[in-house]
């Protein structure tokens, strides 16, 4: 028989852990879709949030479906981080479902995000000749088929009012590159725009600065906390900048050609020029006489290096750069070889510049 003050003692105990229990704020879970997002919102979180991330390794954003344990943590979650559906197509239809009464923060959307449109002309075009392609083919917004060999993302939307293709020689294709950033100009809305927006360092400094002000809304206790580790984070990615910008001035004058255009915001941040790109719609590939374009591309002694990505085969890679002096570079926006945590967004943008130099030195 346990004894009267034995009895009182451990009653005394469970009534002091049910009070602290009780009285203790439970932690905010926060849902992150990609690994530059995740360790933007780490940084700004720190210690006062759990964050977890959907898509680890080479997982697409396009086509990635949910597991019932990532469903789980979207509706259990007080908050879900995306970039926006032009790239997680895949979180569209549960963000409105399963995670109806979460705080959404769509980044594309947060205030002094600039937008890019997508290039136009030259080799950023879709080509109508190629081969096997119809005219329905190139609605990319429509037809976005993924490729047996390729599980990569697709993020494009198609190019608006392109119903008629202009010719263009070899000579044309690298003139008309020159000025693509005049007439880019900026993305109408959210839908139309460039969804790889963190590869902007200004772009990245706004979403802390957006994601710390969604954490406060939900933790006030806290909202100084978060203001002050988005602070000190957007120093740090001021100082990285700087040092990247300094490392890649001596090579603004190289040219490159890249997988796909998802490196926009990079090369105006750094004063760095794509050539063109191999296609448009990065899960399909081109056909021969856009490979054939690409290849008298490739002449010009101004263009360094095609840059190929670890979600794609390398195979197209290596039927357009046979018989060529140029070579072949990885690069990864989504830093898919990185471990994600905090520090994650400072190494992946020292990845790209090491790609870039690789390249262009």
């Amino acid at each position: 028989m346990m004894l009267p003050g034995r009895l009182l003692a451990l009653s005394l105990s469970v009534f002091m852990v049910i009070s602290v229990t009780v009285g203790a704020k439970a932690e905010l879970r926060i849902v992150t879709s990609i690994k530059p997002v995740h360790s933007l919102v780490s940084l700004v979180a720190g210690d006062k949030a759990a964050v977890s991330l959907l898509l680890a390794g080479a997982a697409s954003p396009h086509n990635h479906a949910l597991t019932p344990r990532q469903a789980q943590d979207i509706q259990d979650a007080d908050a879900v981080v995306w970039i926006g559906g032009g790239l997680e197509e895949f979180l569209e239809k549960p963000l409105q479902t399963i995670g109806k009464d979460a705080l959404q923060l769509a980044l594309i959307t947060a205030p002094n995000i600039e937008t890019l449109a997508f290039r136009e002309g030259g080799a950023f075009e879709a080509h109508h000749h190629d081969d096997h392609n119809t005219a329905a083919e190139h609605d990319h917004h429509d037809h976005h088929d993924g490729h047996e060999d390729h599980d990569g993302h697709t993020d494009h939307k198609d190019h608006k009012g392109h119903d008629e293709h202009e010719e263009h020689n070899d000579h044309a294709h690298h003139e008309d590159h020159k000025g693509h950033d005049e007439h880019d100009g900026h993305a109408h809305s959210p839908e139309d725009a460039d969804p790889h927006i963190w590869l902007s360092p200004e772009n990245a400094k706004a979403m802390l600065y957006h994601i710390a002000d969604g954490l406060g809304g939900l933790d006030p206790e806290n909202r100084a906390v978060f203001v002050l580790n988005a602070e000190q984070a957007a120093a740090r990615i001021d100082q990285v900048a700087a040092s990247l910008a300094e490392q890649l001035s001596p090579y603004r004058e190289g040219e490159f050609i890249v997988f796909h255009d998802a490196y926009h915001y990079f090369e105006q941040a750094f004063g760095l020029q794509a050539a063109g790109a191999i296609t448009i719609n990065p899960e399909r590939m081109p056909g021969a006489q856009r490979i054939s374009e690409i290849r008298s591309l490739l002449q010009d002694d101004h263009i360094r290096c095609v840059f190929t990505e670890p979600q794609f085969t390398p195979k197209i890679i290596t039927t357009i750069l046979e018989g060529t002096d140029k070579k072949a570079v990885q690069i990864d926006p989504l830093g898919t070889d990185l471990t994600a945590h905090a520090d994650m967004y400072f190494n992946l943008l020292t990845d790209m510049k090491a790609s870039f130099l690789a390249c262009l030195s």
